[in-house]
């Protein structure tokens, strides 16, 4: 009897005893391992690998729902955005950091009026006041306001335009327009 012979009738009886073949791929050390385990245990390769596969039992609590492929690339996905985020936020902060930190010394002079430390240093700046009972505006003035006033001009820019408080603004506004008096001559300017 040949080889090919012997072959064919063992393959023939693992069928007709409901076996199948079924090629796997391991590593070297594995196919080694596997090997010795056999000649030990004076099993064959195919009883080994069936007693191993009946043996083992997963931990239930390993064994966990199955995970559609779209679930997998969500999350794959979603773990990329985050990353992706959490990069681009600290870049931002650290530009925006940078850039206010370098500009603002700048702004806040820009903005806020000089210090005075000294008071014999200090430029007068101070509007001179009227004694009492002297007016402010002209008559002409007050009269450009009131009709300022009447085309719909807000208050802060009339008092920013003839350089009065909003007390005085209003104080021109309810004062009724003088009366023009009739200028009368004199003998000199007759003459």
């Amino acid at each position: 009897m040949s080889d090919t012979t012997r072959g064919s009738g063992w393959r023939q009886r693992l069928k007709e005893g409901g076996l199948v073949s079924m090629t796997i791929w391991v590593k070297a050390e594995t196919k080694a391992r596997y090997q010795a385990l056999a000649l030990q245990s004076n099993r064959s390769g195919s009883e080994l690998a069936q007693l191993a596969l009946e043996a083992y039992r997963p931990d239930p609590a390993a064994v966990t729902a199955a995970v559609t492929e779209a679930d997998q690339l969500r999350a794959l996905i979603r773990d990329e955005l985050d990353q992706a985020m959490a990069i681009l936020t600290t870049t931002v902060t650290a530009t925006v950091t940078a850039a206010l930190t370098a500009a603002l010394p700048a702004l806040v002079q820009a903005a806020l009026p000089p210090v005075v430390s000294h008071p014999d240093t200090a430029p007068n700046t101070a509007t001179p006041r009227l004694p009492p009972g002297r007016r402010k505006l002209t008559r002409r003035q007050a009269a450009a306001l009131r009709a300022k006033r009447a085309n719909g001009a807000p208050i802060k820019a009339l008092m920013q335009d003839y350089g009065l408080s909003k007390a005085t603004v209003h104080r021109y506004l309810k004062a009724p327009p003088p009366v023009q008096r009739p200028r009368t001559r004199t003998a000199a300017s007759v003459a």
